[in-house]
């Protein structure tokens, strides 16, 4: 068979009546790469599932779209592929099938149903949260059908990253969206403090010179601390060794957020009092996100440095240590042949 594969791509490569672009070694690379059968078998079983879970689906991207905490979901799909496709020589390197996770696809498609019937789950939210996660459960089942499971064992970073595409309940991320305002709030006020501006404040509420400003859910940032969040897991992933460093990442995420929403909210404050008021209803109230996010994001990635310079440190001492205890072993191993002998003799 791939003789056959091969054959077929000489006499493409061959045929003069094709355009030039097509016998680039990039396009044949890919069309070798979808000749291959079980990667076709695959693709079609994808293909199915979408008019399968079409309600579904339609369902979550229509959440993606008009929601911007879940605008994540419609990214991460892309992030996951492009994950499998650059390493795909390290996760294709044994591929075989297994039939067993055919169960888990039937399962994975039985809940789906189940989710999608109404007379079944009432809430909205909890019959996408359960559709979204059989969507993935089936997908994943059919990698693992396919490819086998040292195969999915190598991908298994990028298919645990659509677990971030299931929905978040709206409980928990109203108790996060609650957390993130009440840290900010605390945080301006500090902030305040430190600078010696005059400001009085009534929970939420703040009386500046002037003006008077409230921390409100819509100032939490949780979309941008959602999408922090996911940069630092693909991040630490990538730069941090140990679980425990990746742990400590992450733990960093929540206080970085707050950080940064609370400097926002201080510098829009101090630009209203002692520049212009238009600040508070500009540009840069509305659309200064993104601005506000590389902040959070050097913060992040600085951590990042400083625990990877720990573990560096961390991993030198214990090479040190390690070589050490093994000399004071050959050492008292010597000492030892050395008063065995004349006791021999």
């Amino acid at each position: 068979m791939p003789a056959r594969r091969g054959k077929y791509l000489s006499q493409l490569l061959e045929d003069e009546t094709l355009p030039a672009r097509i016998k680039r070694p990039y396009f044949v690379s890919c069309m070798y790469f979808l000749l291959r059968n079980r990667t076709l078998y695959f693709f079609t079983y994808w293909v199915l599932s979408l008019f399968l879970f079409q309600q579904g689906l339609a369902s979550l991207v229509a959440l993606g779209l008009n929601d911007d905490r879940y605008s994540h979901i419609l990214l991460l799909p892309l992030v996951c592929v492009g994950f499998i496709w650059f390493a795909k020589k390290k996760i294709f390197a044994h591929i075989e099938y297994f039939p067993w996770a055919a169960a888990a696809a039937v399962f994975g498609i039985a809940l789906y149903f189940a989710a999608v019937a109404q007379s079944l789950i009432t809430g909205p939210s909890e019959r996408l949260l359960l559709a979204g996660f059989a969507i993935l459960l089936t997908w994943a089942a059919g990698f693992v059908l396919f490819y086998g499971v040292p195969c999915a064992k190598r991908a298994v970073f990028p298919l645990s990253l659509l677990l971030f595409s299931i929905p978040i309940p709206p409980r928990i991320v109203e108790i996060v969206e609650v957390a993130l305002q009440r840290g900010s709030a605390e945080a301006t006020h500090f902030f305040f403090q430190i600078f010696s501006t005059p400001v009085y404040r009534e929970g939420m509420v703040f009386s500046l010179p002037g003006m008077t400003i409230e921390v409100a859910k819509e100032c939490s940032g949780i979309r941008a601390a959602i999408a922090l969040f996911i940069t630092a897991v693909i991040v630490s992933y990538l730069f941090l060794r140990t679980l425990v460093a990746r742990a400590c990442c992450l733990m960093l995420v929540l206080p970085i957020a707050i950080v940064k929403n609370a400097a926002r909210i201080a510098i829009l404050s101090w630009l209203s009092i002692y520049v212009s008021k238009d600040y508070l209803t500009g540009s840069l109230h509305h659309s200064g996100g993104a601005l506000f996010s590389m902040i959070s994001l050097a913060l992040l990635l600085g951590a990042i440095w400083i625990i990877r310079k720990y573990e560096h440190w961390q991993f030198r001492e214990d090479v040190s240590s390690s070589l050490q205890s093994q000399k004071r072993g050959e050492a008292e191993s010597r000492e030892i042949q050395d008063v065995s002998e004349p006791l021999s003799r």
